[in-house]
């Protein structure tokens, strides 16, 4: 890893894993003492993608620095059963189990939301697991509505039912295409 540049102002201290100069804007430094950015060398409204933000214990929570990506993450679950993959199959078997998929999903009201989400099937070999076996990945903040959570409360509830809303996809869709 890297050693990160370190940078500190006001109080604010920046240490910077990446190979871009970040400084946050000042409507985000109220109680703000320190911010971690990680190498991905990507942005979204201005706030470096892959970084962690510390505030005073006491600071005022501000919507602005998430907005309604409060909960967003990848869960990986473990599956088992056969689904066909694009090395074990024909293509349109694999197009009719993407058809499948997006039935169920319709028909249970599922919706991961927007932007770079994701539900991935997929097969892995790995010293963890030597079998081969079947997981599914899902990417979201479980938000379709895009609501934005105002306050530390209300963040929190935001990430427990987005964990939550992962947890149902994982086992939701597997259950609906399996003998």
């Amino acid at each position: 890893m890297r050693i990160p540049s370190e940078t500190s102002y006001d109080n604010i201290t920046i240490r910077n894993y990446g190979d871009q100069h970040f400084f946050p804007p000042e409507h985000l430094q109220d109680g703000l003492e320190e911010v971690v950015v990680f190498n991905e060398n990507t942005t979204k409204r201005d706030i470096p993608n892959g970084s962690v933000w510390q505030y005073q214990e006491n600071a005022t929570y501000n919507p602005e620095l998430l907005k309604d990506d409060v909960g967003c993450g990848i869960s990986r679950y473990n599956i088992h059963g056969d689904f066909p993959t694009k090395t074990t199959s024909q293509e349109a078997e694999l197009t009719e189990f993407i058809h499948e998929l997006w039935a169920a999903a319709d028909k249970e009201g599922i919706s991961i939301g927007r932007g770079n989400h994701f539900i991935d099937f997929t097969r892995y070999d790995s010293y963890r697991r030597a079998d081969n076996g079947g997981a599914v990945f899902v990417h979201s903040d479980m938000n379709p509505a895009g609501e934005k959570p105002e306050t530390y409360k209300a963040a929190r509830r935001r990430m427990k039912e987005a964990s939550k809303g992962r947890d149902e996809v994982a086992h939701t869709l597997p259950s609906r295409f399996r003998p």
